[in-house]
């Protein structure tokens, strides 16, 4: 029996959100130095990640709609919570 092959689109998504992550790392590295700032320096951060996050389970949502599907329906966020531990 031949082997099922992987979608290309998978691998495509798969290189994006290896180059997103290690973005996002260097945002969060920026993020605890800006916060070290103080109180001022919070608020700005705070503010940002809320409208990064904000914007990105909009898009996710609004993709899910067009395609008639709960794009986030198969992801367990209390394993996504404890990966890692």
């Amino acid at each position: 029996m031949a082997e099922a092959q992987r979608p290309p689109d998978l691998d495509e998504m798969n290189r994006l959100l290896q180059q997103a992550s290690a973005l996002l790392r260097e945002a969060v590295d920026a993020a605890t130095r800006a916060r070290s700032l103080g109180p001022e320096g919070r608020k700005a951060v705070d503010r940002e990640w809320e409208q990064f996050l904000g914007s990105f389970v909009q898009h996710l949502k609004q993709k899910g709609r067009e395609r008639g599907e709960n794009l986030l329906s198969g992801i367990s966020f209390a394993r996504v919570l404890a990966w890692g531990k």
